[in-house]
């Protein structure tokens, strides 16, 4: 009949191997349900720091629908107005010239929108991919918040 039903020291294994899955699935579930998620929303206002290679670093500031970019190693800082379309994308339109010790070039180009959609959210970044509606140049770029 043990060889049926199993012996004591069979269903001592089989318990201890239960409580051992059950303690795992607990733990899963303590460990998801406390890991902070992220969402686009989470990056509409704050501060910002992209590095492009060969560039520099820009800081952006962005609150509600005014994003100020400051470039750290040309010293400009321009203002652009946001809109966004959806909880994951938005438009940048330059509005003004905030300063410019330096005198640099920047192009002014009348009815230039820069699309930009986010692709990833995490706590402490995300991904973005800009483009605009003059040219089919994209260029992807990690955002890192700023404390």
């Amino acid at each position: 009949m043990d060889r049926f039903l199993g012996n004591n020291k069979t269903q001592s294994k089989i318990d201890g191997m239960l409580k051992h899955l059950f303690l795992l699935i607990l733990s899963c579930i303590v460990v998801n349900s406390s890991y902070t998620q992220t969402s686009c929303e989470d990056f509409k206002d704050g501060k910002f720091r992209i590095t492009y290679e060969g560039i520099g670093d820009v800081i952006i500031e962005r609150k509600g629908d005014y994003q100020t970019e400051y470039h750290e190693e040309r010293k400009y800082k321009v203002g652009l107005n946001v809109n966004w379309i959806n909880d994951c994308t938005y438009t940048l339109k330059m509005d003004q010239i905030l300063e410019n010790p330096n005198n640099i070039d920047l192009p002014s180009v009348e009815g230039l929108i820069i699309t930009v959609e986010i692709l990833e959210t995490q706590p402490t970044y995300y991904l973005q991919v800009s483009s605009s509606n003059i040219s089919d140049f994209t260029v992807e770029s990690k955002v890192r918040v700023v404390d």
